[in-house]
């Protein structure tokens, strides 16, 4: 066994003649099971987390998707890849993740917002495009932005989706739970 230790991330790796496999912990949370048989085949599996807090599940899975799908309405409506990083707060490449096709797509991919919210999300996108255009940085356009993004979190609070991704990412989290929708 071999530990490897950049910064706060934990590797160990154990290999015999037959098999090799590992797991990385990242922020104190296990992550992937790695095996390698002997014909070189590697197989990942992904494990659920014992526990997320709900802010967890919101800046790791819920924020990344809305940028997504704004960026996607923002790219519709013509808006270059440049002012829609100015606008979400990202990079320049943090938006061209977010604008690739799912399959090759990194950022913001770990879920699907429902199409119930696409309305929602087409109306923030508006209002930050027309926040940006009417009071720019300093002004108050990155409040605009932080207000549009929280009231899309409301949303999934209220219609339980939250509590879904939850169920989906944690461990322990039972169906009548509701610690994220009550909050």
């Amino acid at each position: 066994m071999r530990p490897t230790c950049p910064r706060h991330v934990v590797t160990m790796v154990m290999s015999s003649p037959l098999y090799h496999s590992g797991f990385t912990i990242v922020n104190g949370y296990f992550r992937e099971v790695v095996h390698l048989s002997e014909t070189g085949t590697v197989q990942r599996q992904r494990k659920r987390r014992t526990w997320l807090m709900p802010q967890e599940i919101e800046v790791w899975y819920v924020l990344p998707s809305i940028r997504r799908e704004l960026t996607r309405v923002m790219i519709a409506r013509g808006i270059l890849q440049k002012d829609i990083a100015r606008m979400l707060g990202v990079t320049e490449p943090a938006v061209t993740q977010y604008k690739i096709e799912r399959s090759s797509r990194s950022r913001g991919d770990q879920i699907e917002i429902p199409s119930e919210f696409h309305k929602d999300i087409e109306r923030a996108a508006e209002r930050i495009v027309m926040a940006w255009a009417d009071d720019p940085p300093p002004g108050r356009a990155y409040e605009v932005m932080t207000r549009e993004i929280n009231r899309l979190i409301r949303l999934f609070h209220k219609s339980g989706l939250l509590c879904d991704i939850h169920r989906r990412y944690s461990e322990g989290v039972h169906e009548g739970c509701t610690a994220c929708s009550v909050g």
